[in-house]
């Protein structure tokens, strides 16, 4: 509706310019096209009232052409970069319900390219499609106008533009299309190859292969900065030579009505409104054009933001409200568990027989790709069997309850995840600032033996740990991920080579801090550590997928020749 109402807005500026000259020129009536005369007759005023009254009908619908045009971009930007807020919260909400199989799957640059994608498209597509749009509605008022005005005049300059768009239509159409490809892999190889660089600085200092990771990032940056100053330059250049050949047009159609009977001074009026209506009309074929090409240039990023924008799994919020209540976990149970993964030709693990009860320490040891890890993911409620069955307090472990389980058990893995935070944030991982629990959380401090460290600190839990824990110790970094399991109150334990990277003696510090904990939490330790396996009183060895429980000397001698 907008759109129409500046289309009729710049119809009436446009058209108030031809009374308006006429009466400032004293020309006579004869000289207006036959609808306006007959229009300014029926007021019966004299030449000074027409021209006064002409000069204030200019003004007017100049200015309400002016802030209907205003309030027309006010809204259009409004749309699309509320579309965009849209698309990108929508593409993180889906990529963050992921199943773990999908993330496990995919690289995170590819995540963080759809959210870039869905942010440039608000300039790149968006905006040139509302404009172009909208542009294409006025443009056709004016084209009417123009009509009015002078039909053969309007008709010889509109197949003009009409032609010179179509021949820069028909030469860049391919060029766009292959860019656009281009411009699309290209982000998301920029970031994979700017996080593989970030992320193995040390390695890349040590090694001193800086020129080597600089030259791959130069090379995708180059491919897309030729691709977009293509893209750009195709889409925004032909205004320029449109521009020119539009003054040419419009000499030669001034040159013509001078020639003609009536003399250059009798169709002044008509020539400039002529001119007015085309120096208006090529700006908006133009943003025709851009939406257009906008359209050709990002069609492969929007297909990206598209394919992200799947339909969501169960792994959302609905599950919760129809989750059955697991209660204190008393008992975990594995019968007959098999696991295989997507396109693989042999299960990870197969047949898996276990009991859990509550408090028990479980050490879990075995060469790596024996299965350690996808036993794990099951216990924890990452995947699901793919034959058998994980039992909990009796009642199998399903997609309606897998929400409630995996709010019951906590991952403390070798690697743990620090967010460039403060301790406090990092322990009570997710919460928001408002929903912390400080004295629950300073307990999981004090349990974790993490309190001591933090009181020789100024800020204390408030002191910010730098990207990643850069500014902790290995064992530092441990005990938050320990206190991080204890403030969830987890029933599950599981540590993931959770001491593996320390050395001897920190090891034992944080094992103390384990052995520490409440006897009615259930801990599995999952390691090629002796000295931490014997923090258990069983133990399962994992071998080709199967498992067997022994003893501790011959875990402790299994364990001792992993490498």
């Amino acid at each position: 509706m907008l759109v129409v109402l500046s289309g009729f807005a710049e119809l009436a500026s446009i058209g108030s310019v031809i009374p308006f000259l006429t009466f400032l020129a004293g020309l006579q009536m004869n000289s207006l096209p036959d609808w306006v005369a007959n229009w300014v007759n029926g007021f019966g005023l004299d030449t000074k009232q027409l021209t006064i009254a002409a000069t204030l009908v200019l003004v007017l619908t100049a200015v309400i052409a002016g802030m209907v045009r205003l309030l027309l971009v006010w809204k259009s930007h409004r749309f699309v970069f509320g579309a965009s807020y849209d698309i990108s919260v929508e593409i993180y909400d889906t990529a963050m319900h992921l199943p773990y199989p999908e993330h496990a799957a995919r690289n995170s640059a590819e995540f963080l390219s759809d959210l870039n994608k869905a942010q440039m498209l608000a300039g790149t597509l968006f905006m040139p499609v509302v404009q172009a749009a909208g542009s294409g509605v006025i443009a056709l008022f004016l084209i009417v106008g123009l009509l009015l005005i002078d039909v053969r005049v309007a008709l010889a300059a509109g197949i003009g533009l009409g032609l010179i768009y179509a021949l820069v239509v028909t030469t860049t159409r391919s060029i766009l299309a292959r860019n656009a490809v281009t411009v699309a892999r290209a982000w998301a190889d920029r970031i994979k190859v700017a996080n593989e660089g970030l992320g193995g600085i040390r390695d890349i200092i040590l090694d001193r292969t800086h020129d080597t990771f600089i030259a791959r990032f130069k090379s995708v940056e180059k491919g897309l900065e030729r691709a977009q100053f293509t893209n750009y330059f195709l889409g925004a250049g032909p205004r320029f030579i449109v521009e020119a050949l539009g003054i040419i047009l419009f000499a030669a159609i001034a040159l013509a009505l001078s020639l003609a009977g009536g003399g250059l001074v009798s169709s002044l009026p008509v020539l400039a409104a002529m001119a007015l209506g085309a120096q208006r009309l090529l700006p908006l074929i133009q943003n025709v054009y851009a939406g257009w090409a906008a359209t050709a240039i990002a069609r492969e990023m929007l297909a990206d933001v598209v394919q992200s924008l799947g339909p969501k799994t169960l792994e959302t919020h609905e599950m919760d409200e129809i989750a059955p209540q697991i209660g204190s976990v008393e008992s975990i149970r594995l019968e007959g568990v098999c696991f295989r993964y997507p396109g693989a030709s042999a299960a990870a693990i197969s047949d898996i027989n276990l009991n859990i009860k509550r408090g028990e320490r479980i050490g879990i040891g075995g060469r790596s790709g024996s299965g350690k890890s996808t036993l794990m993911d099951l216990l924890l409620g990452l995947q699901l069997p793919t034959a058998g069955r994980v039992i909990i307090n009796g009642r199998p472990l399903d997609s309606q309850s897998i929400n409630e389980w995996r709010r019951k058990v906590a991952h403390v893995p070798q690697a743990i995840y620090l967010a460039d935070a403060t301790i406090a944030e990092n322990i009570a991982f997710g919460a928001g600032p408002d929903e912390v629990e400080w004295r629950r959380l300073k307990d999981a401090a004090k349990r974790s033996q993490l309190l001591e460290f933090v009181d020789q600190l100024r800020d204390g839990l408030e002191t910010r740990i730098g990207e990643r824990g850069a500014r902790l110790s290995g064992g530092q970094r441990q005990r938050i991920g320990i206190a991080r399991a204890l403030y969830k109150n987890a029933e599950l334990l599981v540590l993931d080579e959770a001491t593996s990277a320390l050395d001897t003696a920190t090891e034992e510090e944080v094992n103390a801090a384990i052995r520490a904990l409440d006897r009615n939490l259930t801990i599995i330790v999952i390691s090629h550590r002796p000295s931490s396996l014997s923090l258990c009183e069983r133990w399962l060895w994992i071998e080709n997928g199967q498992a067997r429980e022994v003893g501790q000397k011959m875990i402790a001698e299994k364990s001792g020749v992993v490498e």
